[in-house]
């Protein structure tokens, strides 16, 4: 089970890197402002994902998708986090 909670965990983490440049580029689309805001500000990305639900909901749907793959690769691979 050690290889497969680390594959998961390899691909949770790509997954929500994915995610997170995504956000960020349609915050760069927007704005500069709301760019560095979603860059530097920790919960900002949640306050733009309140503002746009339509445009931000499958970048923010794969971030948490990918955080859980990471939570469960590193539950299944006794990866300490």
């Amino acid at each position: 089970m050690d290889i497969v909670g680390c594959m998961l965990f390899v691909i949770g983490c790509v997954a929500t890197c994915i995610g997170e440049v995504m956000i960020l580029a349609f915050a760069y689309k927007r704005s500069v402002g709301s760019f560095f805001a979603c860059l530097f500000l920790p919960f900002f990305s949640w306050l733009y994902l309140v503002l746009y639900v339509r445009p931000a909901a499958k970048p923010f749907g794969l971030v948490v998708a990918g955080l859980l793959l990471v939570f469960l690769g590193a539950w299944l691979g006794d990866i300490e986090l």
